[in-house]
């Protein structure tokens, strides 16, 4: 969520506000218990979909969605839902983990362990290490 509000006076939502609109931030934090079994279908049908609905109720217009990395695909996905939106925005969105997997270096057995370690205890990878590398 302070990805693109890094420090006053260099604040997309701040930015916002300032051109007219009314920003929300949908801040996906760690998953709790429920969300630990959800796969992407289930964040968007149980997460950003009732978010859009409340969003749309606040307004006289449709929201205009922007989508910030992993929240990209999420909003995308959403977008081809049933829902109407007066616009959609995408930023860093990822569009092909195949292609990105294979420039990427694995992480070493090291990391690897420590992973598995992390994930058994938290019951999931915490969102602090996705996307970084894995090699100590």
């Amino acid at each position: 969520a302070y990805i693109l509000d890094l420090m006053p006076g260099r604040s997309l939502a701040g930015a916002l506000v300032m051109a007219g609109f009314r920003p929300l931030l949908l801040d996906w934090g760690e998953p709790d218990a429920e969300e630990r079994s959800f796969d992407i279908a289930a964040y968007v049908d149980r997460r950003v979909l009732p978010a859009l609905r409340v969003a749309a109720a606040l307004g006289p217009r449709p929201p205009v969605v922007l989508g910030y990395c992993m929240g990209g695909l999420l909003a995308l996905a959403a977008a081809t839902r049933k829902v109407e939106l007066s616009g959609l925005a995408l930023l860093a969105t990822p569009w092909d983990f195949a292609v990105a997997r294979s420039l990427q270096p694995l992480p070493t057995p090291l990391a690897m362990g420590g992973l598995a370690a992390t994930t058994a205890c938290l019951g999931h990878v915490p969102v602090s290490l996705l996307g970084r590398k894995l090699a100590y």
